[in-house]
């Protein structure tokens, strides 16, 4: 399976900035033990009132993307937290590239009922407020003080950070057939 790599430092499942991705690694740590995943979810919604866009500007060899986004993610996964669950016909955890999700700052409650009807449904062409591409490399241009989170940990950010795809990093082993 392909792996991710953050100015070098590997991560194996997704590398986001923004919206709820503080939960996964400041959630304590007693109430994850005790709640699950549900304390994730306590602690996004304690989060809320603290969600802002950063604005970002992602260059790619085939385009660039710039706008003020409340979330960003780059994966090799068909599920993001367990709350967010990409198209699996789009996910190939084996064929050189990440994929990218971004969301744009909605401007009024209909944008945003948008968004999450778009979220929900995996139909991210539909809504003008995200954006969803696959890429092998990327340069990312952010406020060099945005959190980052890779594989659920806290990462500090920078002002211009290489994500790029180790491809088959990793090789796993079936057992065989009995």
């Amino acid at each position: 399976i392909d792996v991710g790599s953050f100015n070098d430092r590997p991560f194996t499942y997704v590398a986001s900035f923004g919206a709820f991705t503080a939960a996964s690694y400041s959630a304590d740590q007693s109430l994850k033990n005790t709640l699950g995943h549900l304390a994730y979810v306590l602690r996004g919604i304690k989060d809320l009132s603290d969600i802002k866009p950063h604005h970002v500007r992602l260059e790619m060899a085939d385009g660039v993307f710039e706008g003020d986004y409340i979330f960003g993610a780059v994966c090799n996964s068909t599920s993001l937290g367990g709350l967010l669950k990409l198209n699996p016909h789009a996910v190939d955890m084996n064929d050189g590239k990440l994929e990218v999700l971004l969301i744009e700052a909605p401007k009024t409650a209909r944008n945003l009922a948008r968004v999450a009807t778009c979220l929900l449904r995996q139909e991210y062409a539909a809504c003008p407020h995200i954006t969803f591409f696959s890429t092998d490399r990327m340069t990312v241009d952010a406020p060099a003080d945005m959190p980052w989170s890779l594989d659920g940990e806290y990462e500090p950010g920078g002002a211009q950070i290489t994500i790029r795809n180790l491809h088959s990093a990793i090789s796993l082993l079936t057992p065989p057939e009995m």
